[in-house]
C-alpha cells in the first residue's frame, strides 16, 4: 500500500465500488467483508455514504448466480413503485437472506418422446454388388 493519502483514499473507494459476493461465499461473510470495506472507505476520509447508498451498493454486489431472480424482481418492484427504496444495509441484507427461491418440480415440461416398433428389420444391401450381379 502507498503512504500517499490520495492513493490510499482512491484504493478504499475502488475496493468498496468493486466488492462482489463470491460464487461460494455466504451472504453473512459477504456482509462482513462489505462492512470492512465500508469502514476503510470512511476511515480514509472519503465522503460519507448514507444508508440508502450502502444498501444499493451491497445489493449490486450480490452474486448474480444465486440472487439473479431476487435482484430482477426487486428492481422491477422499485421501478413500478410497489416498494420503496431501502433505507439501510440491513433491510437489503434481510430481504436477500430470507428470499425463497422456487424449486423446479421433477417430471414437468412440454417435451414428448415417440417410439416405434418395426416387425421386420430389412438388411442393408451393397448397391455396387447388387448392380454387378444384375449385369451378369
Amino acid at each position: 500500500m502507498s503512504k500517499v493519502a490520495a492513493i490510499v483514499k482512491l484504493e478504499a473507494r475502488n475496493q468498496l465500488k468493486n466488492l462482489k459476493q463470491g460464487a461460494f461465499e455466504s451472504i453473512i461473510t459477504y456482509k462482513k467483508r462489505y462492512n470492512g470495506a465500508l469502514k476503510a472507505y470512511h476511515d480514509h476520509g472519503n465522503p460519507p455514504k448514507d444508508g440508502a447508498e450502502q444498501a444499493m451498493d451491497f445489493f449490486d454486489g450480490l452474486d448474480n448466480g444465486r440472487y439473479a431472480d431476487f435482484k430482477v424482481q426487486y428492481l422491477n418492484s422499485l421501478q413500478i413503485k410497489t416498494i420503496t427504496a431501502p433505507r439501510d444495509l440491513n433491510t437489503v441484507f434481510n430481504l436477500a437472506n430470507n428470499w425463497l427461491e422456487p424449486k423446479a418440480l421433477p417430471g414437468g415440461g412440454y417435451a414428448s418422446t415417440y417410439a416405434t416398433k418395426v416387425d421386420k428389420v430389412e438388411k442393408k444391401t451393397n448397391l455396387k454388388r447388387e448392380n454387378k450381379i444384375r449385369r451378369r
